[in-house]
């Protein structure tokens, strides 16, 4: 196992987000359906599309563009550092965040051409009677599918036998209630993922039994920026089927990581932005199963990496030296 330490420089996304408000580097006018549509299809519809909508997303036409995801507004028209769409994809593809999360990432024309498109004021007038059928076509969907929930409905989603007991209903509806997104993975109705970036939630008001009745199921949780610490990671060793944990930026310590050894599926682990330091890695010896961790804007060193992948030799190690 190799790891590096890498130094990126992306020289539009750090105009954008230096607040860059000067002249648009591209003189010509830009379109939606001629410039930034091919580039979507290529490279973020297999995610954001009719067929699949993750985050509640779509990217292919006006009107679903326009409406946002789970996370709210994704363009905001002449403000590309504002605007998720952009910001996202011009992330270095180490970050979390980085989309598209699986493929091959906008290219630095891309990139320039989505900017300078929303930087015009992110124009979808139609150049042709082409696209203006298109256009029309498109429309005639959306008045027949005008809801992201109809068209979910509609998603051919995995049969499974199983049935909700009592206990994991009255969970869901306790964690939707604390603002706790709550959906199945892949569309898999045997397995829940759940993102409490949003809710409000700490240490002391920690929807641990809620987490406990979902047990048996629960297999993603995304905590990230949440100002939870060590008494929460305690509550989750019960939770033995979780495989994917975020907890970047998370007020968590070197001392609480020992409580993830208590859970035997642990594949992914994001502790970006976090205050472990190699004495917390150290902790990590009986995640079997662990194949990707991040570690970029911590307190580890390249030592206690290497610490770390000896013990497990096929892990996948995301950090970035500061």
């Amino acid at each position: 196992m190799k790891f590096k330490s890498y130094l990126f420089t992306v020289p539009s996304l750090l105009l954008s987000l230096a607040g860059y408000s000067g002249a648009v580097f591209s003189a010509q006018k830009l379109t939606f359906s001629q410039d930034i549509l091919p580039i979507f299809e290529a490279k973020c519809l297999k995610c954001h599309s009719d067929e699949k909508q993750k985050g509640e997303l779509r990217l292919d036409t006006k009107e679903w563009i326009l409406k946002g995801g789970e996370s709210g507004d994704v363009l905001i028209p002449f403000k590309p550092e504002y605007s998720d769409v952009y910001v996202l994809a011009a992330l270095p593809d180490y970050d979390p965040d980085y989309m598209p999360s699986k493929g091959k990432g906008l290219t630095p024309a891309e990139l320039e051409t989505l900017r300078s498109w929303i930087q015009q004021g992110a124009q979808f007038e139609v150049e042709s009677a082409e696209t203006a059928a298109e256009a029309s076509m498109d429309m005639t969907i959306q008045q027949a599918h005008p809801t992201q929930t109809e068209v979910k409905s509609q998603v051919k989603i995995k049969q499974v036998s199983y049935q909700l007991k009592p206990n994991e209903k009255a969970a869901i509806e306790q964690l939707k209630q604390l603002g706790v997104k709550v959906d199945h993975v892949h569309y898999d109705q045997s397995k829940y993922e759940l993102i409490l970036s949003y809710a409000k939630l700490n240490d002391d008001n920690f929807p641990q039994q809620s987490l406990i009745k979902l047990a048996d199921r629960l297999t993603k949780i995304d905590f990230a920026r949440l100002p939870i610490g060590d008494a929460s990671l305690a509550s989750l060793t019960k939770l033995s089927k979780l495989s994917y944990l975020d907890l970047r930026q998370t007020k968590i310590t070197d001392k609480g990581l020992a409580h993830l050894n208590d859970l035997p599926q642990l594949e992914y682990l994001n502790l970006y932005g976090t205050s472990i330091s190699d004495h917390g890695l150290a902790k990590l010896n009986n995640l079997t199963q662990l194949k990707s961790i991040y570690l970029t804007n911590t307190r580890v060193t390249q030592q206690g990496i290497k610490k770390l992948v000896q013990r497990y030799p096929n892990l996948k190690v995301s950090y970035i030296a500061s």
